[in-house]
């Protein structure tokens, strides 16, 4: 199927019967996925909803093909507020998770996001306004189309919105050792921007009018 015989358009929440599990086999292991599929559900209930977010999906022969969202850089803390009960019930159902690597070191980050007090968060400065950067967050491709060019589709629909929206610099974070996402990142145009040895920032700019 060729690239332009796909439709990518916002979200709706009556996609998520078929976003749901395209997202858990897309980020199966992760945090988010382990918290089970009510998690899952209103964490991307979330960003179809939200009104600073943006989430698309792309469609061919009627199915869902893949899907890409983010937010402004901030929005944990909206976010881990509004899914905090749902987190909650959540951890309570997986108490696996209290042994799982990397999840009780993750607790009080998510604490200071609830607050709004984040580690994350560059404070600006008197001399230097801080940029409007919106995130990527999450980009996912069903098997059945992998290699017919949805995620560059999904990615270019993605830019061209944040840059709709006033933001001048998008950012996103993949691990070092996933150079399939790497590639297609770089292929994209966007650049690496800093690594903590485990995850790669990458970025890039709206290009000049």
């Amino acid at each position: 199927m060729a690239a332009n015989a796909f439709q990518v358009r916002p979200a709706n929440l009556t996609d998520l019967p078929a976003y749901v599990p395209l997202h858990e086999a897309a980020f199966a292991g992760s945090l988010g996925v382990e918290l089970g599929r009510r998690y899952v559900t209103e964490f991307l209930r979330w960003f179809i909803s939200d009104s600073e977010a943006l989430n698309l999906v792309c469609e061919g022969d009627g199915r869902l093909a893949g899907y890409a969202f983010g937010a402004p850089q901030g929005y944990n803390t909206r976010m881990n507020r509004a899914l905090v009960g749902t987190m909650a019930l959540a951890t309570i159902t997986h108490p696996q998770l209290f042994v799982r690597s990397g999840f009780l070191r993750q607790l009080p980050e998510r604490l200071r996001h609830l607050v709004g007090r984040s580690k994350q968060a560059t404070p600006p400065t008197p001399d230097e306004p801080p940029k409007r950067i919106f995130r990527l967050i999450g980009i996912g491709v069903s098997p059945n189309f992998r290699r017919q060019g949805v995620a560059q589709q999904l990615i270019h629909a993605f830019e061209e919105q944040a840059w709709r929206r006033g933001y001048e610099e998008l950012q996103l974070s993949v691990y070092e050792n996933n150079a399939g996402a790497r590639a297609l990142y770089e292929n994209c145009g966007w650049q690496p921007m800093k690594s903590n040895g485990k995850v790669v920032t990458y970025r890039t700019e709206q290009p000049p009018s």
